[in-house]
């Protein structure tokens, strides 16, 4: 009657990536990012713990972008990513394929923007042909997170005096002047966040500026003062 049971240590992990093109898939082109910090929680939104009960802590990519957690029990697990500063996540779940595109989604019941929802890790079963069950895949690495550079656009406005459509060292700028952000359709352009761009006001010295981008087509609008 002294019976053993045992279960399958697991593993999770995979990259992050620049998606230069923002289409939320890994391209062949395309660079990995070291440094970003990956954290592990629970089912329940709380930091994991492995095979042996011990807190698992942090992890930051590798010069390939790769990250891992290894020694976990099956379980209900989430990956939350930090994003690096200068960046913003491109689109989840747009190739179809778990192990080429972004799985950051937008809103997690247990965590913020950066994780990648709470998922169910346990060993994939054997096939019904295979007679040995030691052969079944313990790892799985297909979550992912692509990043997008942000990008500013802006300059100046100031008085053509000559109008020769050129700035002359004698012309002086022109504050109070509202510029207004655009996309391609004309329609008010929107950040990184997905927000409206506000209207800028040219400062003292001319100058105007839109921040927190994505990678785009865009126009800028202009109104003076009268």
């Amino acid at each position: 009657t002294l019976d053993a049971g045992v279960v399958p240590v697991l593993s999770r992990g995979d990259a992050v990536w620049i998606d230069a093109d923002n289409d939320g898939v890994y391209d062949a082109t395309e660079l990995p990012i070291e440094g970003v910090t990956v954290t592990l929680l629970d089912g329940d939104g709380n930091p994991a713990v492995d095979a042996d009960g011990n807190p698992i802590p942090p992890v930051t990519t590798d010069a390939d972008g790769r990250y891992s957690f290894e020694n976990l029990l099956p379980g209900e697990y989430e990956v939350v990513f930090t994003l690096p500063t200068g960046y913003a996540w491109s689109p989840s779940n747009s190739g179809g394929d778990d192990g080429l595109d972004s799985d950051v989604v937008p809103t997690s019941r247990t965590a913020p923007t950066g994780s990648t929802g709470v998922f169910t890790l346990s060993p994939v079963p054997v096939p019904d042909t295979d007679p040995n069950p030691a052969r079944r895949p313990v790892t799985n690495p297909t979550l992912d997170a692509g990043v997008v550079p942000v990008v500013s656009l802006g300059d100046l406005v100031w008085i053509d005096g000559n109008g020769n459509a050129a700035l002359d060292v004698l012309e002086p700028p022109l504050p109070g002047a509202t510029a207004r952000l655009l996309d391609a359709a004309g329609n008010p352009a929107r950040n990184a966040a997905g927000a409206v761009v506000p209207p800028a006001t040219t400062d003292s010295n001319g100058r105007y500026s839109f921040l927190n981008l994505l990678p785009g087509t865009y126009r800028v609008s202009f109104t003076v003062p009268s």
